[in-house]
Parts: structure tokens; C-alpha cells; sequence
């Protein structure tokens, strides 16, 4: 997977459905985690990777998405995972119109990257947003031994010239 800090829990929306919810579970994790949080913490923290992308109405960057997806998660910063999806995003999924984590599994076979996948900490949660406030002391549990497996991550010495930066952008974007 590259150098990296693997000193964060990815909370990853496989589509838009769960991005509020990936918000919130964020702001709870960091409130619990900041009121017992030791000195010594290697955690830098819990992020919610959202996005606006997809949502099973349109197949046509689908690809992309996936590939964008699983590189979100396999990312070198990333020490642990909660993948969230909806039952939704799973059916869209089955059709080919979407994403779930079984289509990330897939892709990340598919691109030779199964084993990174394999050994990244990780778990996956299908969320019924109508069902908030469970939902999100149900996946605080499921983040809890996330947070442990980050903290828990190797360090290990790398010289600089294993780095990966990406250059500064130009333009209108910057």
C-alpha cells in the first residue's frame, strides 16, 4: 500500500445515501475518542470519505468510482476501515447501476489488490437510515476495534525518497 501514517479510521460511503450519516458517526466517534484519548494517542483521528458521486441511478462512470473507492481505501494513511452502505446501494449494486463492498471486493481482485484489501482492518456496515440513533451506536461499536487496530499499526522508519508527493495543483481548482 505504500508509506503512509496509518493513523486514521476511514469511514467510506460507498454513495451519497450514507454521507450524513457518515458525518455524524464521525463527530461521535472523535467526541467519545477526545474524552479518553491518551497523550501518547498514534491516532490522528476517524474521517468520513464522502462523496456525491453515483448513488445507482447511472452507470456510466461506474468504473471510475470503484477504482477511486478502492484507492480511498487502501490508501497509506489508512490504518482501518468502516465501509457504509444501504440496502439501496447493494441492490444497485446487483444490477451493475452502483456500488456496495462487494463490488469494491470485486474491483480490488479484478486490480490486483485483494490482498491489500485483505489486510487492511476493516468492516462493513449496511445502515437503515431510518433507524438513526441506533444505527449509529451500532456502528460505534463496530468502530471501536477499528480505532484499537490503528493505534496497534507498525511504524516503521522509511527514508524520505520512499515518499509519494503529489505535485502542488495549478489553476482555477487550487
Amino acid at each position: 500500500r505504500g508509506v503512509g501514517t496509518r493513523n486514521y479510521v476511514a469511514l467510506l460511503c460507498v454513495s451519497p445515501r450514507s454521507n450524513a450519516f457518515a458525518r455524524s458517526l464521525e463527530v461521535l466517534v472523535g467526541l467519545r475518542r477526545n474524552a479518553g484519548a491518551a497523550a501518547d494517542d498514534s491516532l490522528d483521528g476517524v474521517v468520513a470519505l464522502t462523496h456525491t458521486e453515483d448513488g445507482g441511478g447511472a452507470g456510466h462512470n461506474r468504473q471510475l468510482l470503484l477504482r477511486t473507492l478502492t484507492g480511498l481505501l487502501l490508501h497509506p494513511n489508512v490504518g482501518a476501515a468502516l465501509i457504509l452502505q444501504t440496502a439501496d446501494d447493494e441492490a444497485a449494486s446487483a444490477s451493475s447501476r452502483g456500488v456496495s463492498y462487494a463490488s469494491i471486493r470485486a474491483h480490488a481482485a479484478e486490480s490486483g489488490r485483494a490482498a491489500e484489501l485483505d489486510a487492511l482492518p476493516h468492516a462493513v456496515a449496511t445502515v437503515a437510515p431510518q433507524r438513526w440513533t441506533a444505527e449509529l451506536q451500532r456502528c460505534l461499536e463496530e468502530v471501536k476495534p477499528l480505532l484499537r487496530a490503528a493505534r496497534l499499526a507498525p511504524r516503521t522508519a522509511c527514508p524520505p525518497s520512499a515518499l509519494l508527493a503529489a505535485p502542488p495543483r495549478r489553476g482555477p481548482a487550487a
